[in-house]
Formats: C-alpha cells, sequence, structure tokens
C-alpha cells in the first residue's frame, strides 16, 4: 500500500478510537462515581526495509537499505487509561450515602468477589446488611455491616464508623473499610462503578491515610461536559483531515496512472 495511504489510514483509525472513548464519557456523565478514560497512543516504526532481527546471524553486516531514513511513524493504542480524580460531590441528605474526600475505594462483595467503587449509595436489605443498589454486600473491617433496627437514625462519622440511635440507647454497627492502592494501575473497570486488581498474585489494597468519610453525599462523574465536548471537535475535525489526506493521494495515484505514462 502506498505509505501515505497507510500513514492516513492508521491516523483516522485512532481517531475513531478516540471518539469512542470521548462518546463512552459523556454517556456516562450521569452515572455517579464514574470515572472517564484518557487513551494512550504510542508510536510505531514498522520496517519495510530490512529483515526481521531474528533472521540476521551474528557477524552479518547491516542490510544494505538501513541507511535510509527512518520509516514514518504509525500511532497504535498503546493503552486505555482511567483518570481517578474526584468528581463533584452533591448533597442528597440521605444518611445512607456517603462520600470520600481524598483517595480511597469502598470495598464491597460481588457473586465474582472483592471489588472497589467509589460511589457510596447505599441501602439496606430485608435482614438488616449494608449492600449496594445492585445487591452487592458493603464490607466493614470486620466482615459485612449489620444495621439493627433499620428505623432508627444512622450516622456515619469521618473515619467510616456508623453509629445507630442516639445518646445511651446508641450502638455502633461497624466501621466502613476504605482502601488504597500504591498502584492504580492494577484497576480495571468492571462496569457499575466497579473495579477489580488484575496481574496480581496478593491483593495489593491497603488502609487509606487522611480520607474522610462524608456523610450525606454522593460523588459524580468526573467527566467535564466542556471538555469533552472540545475533545470531539477536534477529533471530527482531525478525521475529517485525514479523509482528505486519503482522497489527495488517491487522486494523485489515480493521475499517475492514467495520465502520467500516456503517449499522445
Amino acid at each position: 500500500m502506498e505509505r501515505g495511504l497507510y500513514i492516513a489510514a492508521s491516523g483516522g483509525l485512532k481517531q475513531e478510537k478516540m471518539m469512542e472513548v470521548v462518546a463512552n464519557n459523556l454517556a456516562n456523565i450521569n452515572n455517579n462515581g464514574f470515572k472517564r478514560d484518557i487513551i494512550a497512543f504510542e508510536a510505531v516504526l514498522p520496517d519495510f526495509n530490512n529483515p526481521p532481527p531474528e533472521k540476521i546471524s551474528a557477524g552479518t553486516p547491516p542490510h544494505p537499505r538501513s541507511i535510509e531514513p527512518p520509516t514514518p511513524l504509525y500511532p497504535t493504542v498503546a493503552q486505555l487509561k482511567t483518570d481517578f480524580s474526584p468528581g463533584p460531590v452533591i448533597q442528597t441528605g440521605n444518611p445512607l450515602d456517603v462520600s470520600l474526600e481524598g483517595k480511597g475505594f469502598f470495598v464491597v462483595k460481588t457473586v465474582e468477589g472483592i471489588r472497589y467503587q467509589r460511589v457510596g449509595s447505599f441501602q439496606l436489605s430485608e435482614a438488616g446488611d449494608l449492600i449496594t443498589p445492585e445487591g452487592n454486600l458493603v464490607m466493614g473491617e470486620n466482615g459485612g455491616i449489620k444495621i439493627l433496627p433499620a428505623g432508627k437514625d444512622i450516622t456515619i462519622d469521618q473515619k467510616g464508623k456508623i453509629v445507630v440511635g442516639g445518646g445511651l440507647a446508641s450502638t455502633m454497627a461497624g466501621k466502613l473499610k476504605v482502601v488504597d492502592f500504591p498502584d492504580y494501575n492494577v484497576l480495571e473497570k468492571e462496569g457499575m462503578g466497579l473495579f477489580r486488581e488484575v496481574g496480581v498474585k496478593e491483593s495489593t489494597a491497603m488502609p487509606t491515610e487522611n480520607t474522610k468519610v462524608i456523610q450525606g453525599g454522593l460523588e459524580t462523574s468526573n467527566v467535564n461536559v466542556a471538555a469533552e465536548m472540545i475533545n470531539m471537535i477536534e477529533v471530527t475535525r482531525g478525521y475529517q483531515s485525514y479523509q482528505k489526506v486519503i482522497q489527495t493521494i488517491d487522486g494523485m495515484n489515480n493521475k499517475s496512472v492514467n495520465e502520467v505514462g500516456r503517449v499522445s
């Protein structure tokens, strides 16, 4: 394939992938606790001139064409990263809605195992267990948290301690388990605001430091609509530019084939 066409086509594919990411971010703007995605690209250097290194034995002189200028670079998707910056907090007044001020994640137990999430939209099951709207069990430092009787006032302090009732009749139901990770690259999105650890033999989760639990509020998505719309416009214009390049090169090739070699 004409190298110019290849470069333009790979650039167009890059823009398409970027558009998918931007569209997904915008689609989840109203999902509490959602973390926007960032796509990272890396440049690759296809070697059209030299044989693969494994085919060159020791002592073999360099390929005569290896002294040519480097082949143009082509973009390829390197990694889809998550922006873990906090989103704005909205006040709900619900005593079972909590948010985190600082780094960290709530720990929940799903049918697939332990997962982590930023959104603290909790509720009580019929049995008094603290759960998420999806039915996942919210974990405390000593396992699941049971709040009984359900009709009593519930207070959650900044350390995550849950107290039921007031005055001398108050009882401590448990303490929310909040953890953080030394490297967020081990976290992978699983949908519904959940993250799971990947690529590790043992969990790297550790207790948080200086993180406050705030009762009566929920962390919203960290997607900035204005910024994402600007990204969408830039991606669209970039895609159109690559289309024009492809059309131009195709026209030049067509002219060279049909006109340059014509005998008058």
